[in-house]
């Protein structure tokens, strides 16, 4: 027997061996609303790629007045310092401590305050022992600038790059997760 009656064979046999799963109608269903739901999901949702903020996964929403309110998550671009890797800069998700005409004031012990009311407090160096840089913005948020917080205490946030315009909020998010 030569090769090509051997392979020829061979394949008779894998195809005699070898069945095609039946699928049910129900799964085919199962198959396209999961593939919708890949296609159209990223666009109504932001999953975060760190733990600033204490859910991971957003639901999008167009910015609107309301959507400038303290305690709400807002998408915003920001540079990223050299030490951190982009030099482009990046999009933040933070929630809005503090708003236009309310006072900022940092205590000796590096604790931040936004009218009073306790943000956090301001770490003299990151979990690598790098130096940070803490913002020198101190008193009234001028109008349009925002002071953004993380949830966590290691948060890259306004306690160290200040303020942030409001020209650079892309978005509302609300936390799902």
């Amino acid at each position: 027997m030569n090769l090509k009656s051997r392979l020829a064979a061979d394949w008779q046999t894998f195809k005699v061996g070898f069945k095609r799963p039946q699928i049910p109608v129900w799964g085919y269903l199962v198959i396209l609303v999961l593939g919708a739901a890949a296609w159209l999901l990223p666009s109504y949702l932001i999953v975060t790629k760190t733990p600033s903020v204490n859910a991971f996964l957003f639901l999008k929403q167009e910015l609107s007045p309301a959507s400038f309110a303290r305690d709400n998550y807002l998408l915003f671009d920001h540079e990223v310092p050299e030490w951190q890797g982009d030099k482009k800069g990046s999009l933040f998700l933070k929630r809005v401590g503090c708003l236009p005409g309310e006072e900022i004031r940092m205590t000796e012990s590096l604790d931040f305050y936004c009218n009073e009311i306790y943000l956090g407090r301001a770490l003299k160096e990151d979990s690598k022992g790098r130096k940070l840089e803490i913002t020198s913005f101190r008193g009234v948020l001028p109008e349009g600038k925002y002071f953004m917080m993380g949830d966590i205490l290691k948060s890259w946030d306004s306690r160290y790059f200040g303020p942030v315009d409001q020209a650079d909020f892309r978005l509302a998010a609300t936390p799902i997760f």
